[in-house]
């Protein structure tokens, strides 16, 4: 005798298909087919005998339970409705129902049960209207209080991200040397938001009434920075790649911790107009070598797409405590990075930083004339300008 997995695979109705793959795992054109052509209603040879008589089943019973569904292959009842969209497994929607002497009762039972019920509102509400919407006003004035505050909240995010953008164009400091409430300056983002609040009302409701976000803190200020830069890097990585001609400059300086940090700079031009985008910095303390540097370079002309765009690099060339050093590493014919650069990228012509040959060529000037040299214990400010002031005359 075939298991009920056997018989299933054997036959091709309605029912089998869904024993063996859910109403719930198929698409949803799938689902709208399934449900549109109703249920599987064949004619079943269900027989019980009891005492002298033999109970048999009889196919009228579909026209009186809509729900019911058979499969011919397993000589079974189900439930339909519970087949496609119940949560909760029972006989009606497993193993089937075929036991005829209390077939009647069965049916009764089930359909009053709760799980029944459910599954015929999802059944009768498929692909139309939510019933939980229909049913309930109250989840719906829920709702619509949930969206006005999402829509406010967005509005409150406009004022601080304008904010974040007029510091940043203005090139002022966000954050206070004290940020506390009695603090009479808590920094120019704070004290800006203060302002602001004073003639828009939606925004001082916002603080007033804020408990757990108000949008002030420091971890928040530095979120938004790094949300405005992202927007702005994407873009301009939009306006690299519908460019015909890009130009790199690279320029590495060190702090007071020693921290070695690489400026890294396109220029462009785009319909008509030169650009030059700033991207950020890179921390190269680690590796300084050509190789490094040449590493770095490669990846991040990758990362904006603009490989076969690029037709010039320029680098500072010179450094003002290690000019001879700096200028081996970026600017070497042999080995040095622009010489990399260009055998990767033949079109990128090397052009050396016009501020730093400048550079070299006061401090070589002022080096080898006698009357600009004075002893280190006379060197002051004004004699160091009078001496760049002479230079710059005199060449």
């Amino acid at each position: 005798m075939q298991s009920q997995e056997e018989q299933s695979s054997a036959c091709a109705c309605t029912v089998c298909d869904l024993l063996k793959n859910s109403f719930r795992s198929r698409d949803f054109t799938i689902k709208k087919v399934i449900v549109e052509n109703g249920r599987h209603i064949p004619k079943l040879s269900i027989s019980l005998k009891v005492k002298n008589c033999v109970r048999k089943f009889n196919n009228q019973m579909y026209m009186i339970n809509d729900w019911l569904a058979g499969c011919s292959s397993a000589q079974r009842v189900y439930c339909w409705a519970c087949l496609l969209f119940s949560n909760d497994k029972n006989v009606w929607n497993t193993y089937g129902y075929n036991d005829l002497s209390n077939v009647h009762k069965a049916v009764k039972k089930h359909s009053l049960s709760e799980s029944y019920l459910q599954a015929v509102i999802s059944e009768k509400t498929f692909g139309k209207a939510r019933i939980d919407y229909m049913l309930s006003d109250q989840k719906r004035v829920r709702d619509n209080q949930h969206n006005q505050l999402v829509k406010r909240n967005r509005e409150i995010m406009k004022r601080y991200i304008d904010t974040v953008c007029y510091l940043a164009k203005t090139e002022q400091a966000f954050r206070g040397h004290d940020e506390a409430t009695s603090s009479v300056n808590k920094g120019n983002y704070v004290e800006f938001i203060d302002v602001l609040s004073k003639y828009d009302g939606q925004l001082r409701g916002f603080l007033d009434n804020a408990t757990t976000f108000s949008g002030l803190s420091n971890l928040i200020q530095n979120d938004l920075i790094e949300s405005v830069s992202y927007v702005m890097l994407d873009e301009i990585k939009k306006e690299i790649q519908h460019a015909k001609f890009i130009s790199v400059m690279l320029d590495e300086a060190t702090d007071i911790t020693n921290l070695c940090q690489l400026s890294y700079v396109f220029r462009y031009s785009l319909d008509n107009k030169v650009y030059e985008r700033f991207l950020g910095f890179e921390n190269v303390s680690q590796d300084r070598t050509a190789e490094a540097l040449y590493t770095f370079v490669t990846n991040f002309m990758q990362k904006y797409e603009c490989d076969s765009q690029i037709v010039a690099q320029t680098y500072d060339g010179a450094g003002a405590a290690a000019a001879a050093a700096a200028a081996a590493v970026m600017a070497g014919e042999l080995n040095g990075l622009q010489s990399r650069v260009k055998g990767k990228y033949p079109t990128a012509l090397f052009i050396h930083c016009f501020a730093h040959r400048l550079n070299l060529v006061l401090s070589q000037a002022m080096a080898k004339i006698s009357k600009f040299k004075v002893n280190d214990h006379e060197k002051t400010s004004e004699s160091v300008s009078h001496s760049l002031e002479l230079c710059i005359k005199n060449s």
